[in-house]
């Protein structure tokens, strides 16, 4: 079951990150855009999210799809597509951070 819900989240990654590959955020990060590095990408965000709580895994997916819009889209609906990449970062890493250092 777990593998199964890895290679769920890793395709709805890969869909969303891989939508606008000529200007997503791994363009603006300064790589050369390619699938490969789409789908390693994809690939450990899934998972990294793959024994967290539901919610967060939906947050990471609204995420992902608010960063992989065009920049025109994003500015008509009044939103940043680097803080929602911010998000995405922070998202994924806290609860990893939280079990790190025993915080709950």
């Amino acid at each position: 079951m777990k593998y199964f819900k890895l290679a769920g989240l890793f395709i709805a990654l890969f869909i969303a990150m891989a939508l606008n590959i000529s200007d997503s955020f791994i363009m603006r990060l300064g790589f050369e855009a390619n699938y490969l590095l789409v789908a390693g990408v994809s690939l450990l965000v899934a998972w990294l999210t793959m024994n967290q709580h539901l919610l967060i895994v939906i947050v990471v997916l609204i995420l992902a799809l608010s960063t992989g819009v065009p920049e025109e889209t994003a500015t008509n609906l009044g939103y940043d597509r680097d803080v929602m990449l911010a998000a995405l970062v922070a998202v994924v890493m806290l609860p990893i951070i939280r079990d790190f250092f025993d915080l709950e």
